[in-house]
C-alpha cells in the first residue's frame, strides 16, 4: 500500500476515527480516536470497531475540548 494510517497513542493527537481498510488502520490496544466529540482510547487489539458501537471495547476519555 502507498498511504497506511498511523494511530497515536496521544489522546491530544487523535484523529477521527476511520474504518480500517484490512489490517490497515487497525486500532492496537491504547491507541486513541475521536468519534461523537469524545476522544476514545482502545482496550484492545486489532480493534475495528466505531466507538459509539462497541463501547466495551473502547474507554470514553471524554470531550475532545477536555482532552
Amino acid at each position: 500500500a502507498i498511504y497506511s494510517r498511523k494511530n497515536t497513542t496521544d489522546p491530544k493527537r487523535a484523529k477521527p476515527w476511520m474504518a480500517p481498510n484490512g489490517t490497515s488502520g487497525m486500532h492496537m490496544k491504547e491507541d486513541c480516536a475521536v468519534d461523537a466529540g469524545h476522544v476514545w482510547r482502545s482496550k484492545i487489539d486489532n480493534n475495528v470497531w466505531r466507538p459509539t458501537e462497541y463501547p466495551d471495547g473502547w474507554e470514553d476519555l471524554g470531550p475532545v475540548e477536555e482532552v
